[in-house]
């Protein structure tokens, strides 16, 4: 196992205030046997991956969400406006959108933005 990614997930996992579970241990480490193969040998793998089932119950606010948004430059605005391009919308979405405009991001006007940008200013003025 890499150590410089077991010792990156020990502070995250730390910096985030997780507490041990009776699956993850108090550094993040997950408490269970490595897999094996049917023949009792070490499964080959280079990583286990684990996911929470009891979701947070903080949910972030709409002026959160649109901040994130505004402060990465990797493309993460993809699934806000995939959602928005296929209907799938929640009731802060205008407020995200506001938020976003005022931050005038590059992508806000990239073309393949342009439907996208088009519903949620269209959405935003039939509320008016």
């Amino acid at each position: 196992m890499n150590a410089g990614l077991v010792e990156s997930w020990q502070a995250h996992f730390k910096k985030m205030g997780a507490k041990s579970l009776a699956v993850v241990g108090s550094d993040g480490s997950l408490n269970i046997p490595w897999p094996t193969t049917e023949d009792g040998a070490s499964a080959d793998f280079d990583l286990v991956l684990a996911t929470a089932t009891v979701p947070e119950n903080v949910k972030p606010s709409p002026e959160a969400v649109a901040r994130a948004m505004l402060c990465q430059a990797d493309g993460h605005e993809n699934y806000f406006l995939n959602n928005v391009l296929n209907g799938i919308r929640t009731a802060a979405d205008d407020e995200i959108f506001t938020i976003i405009e005022r931050g005038s991001p590059n992508w806000i006007s990239a073309d393949e933005n342009r439907d996208a940008i088009a519903i949620l200013k269209a959405a935003r003025s039939f509320a008016k």
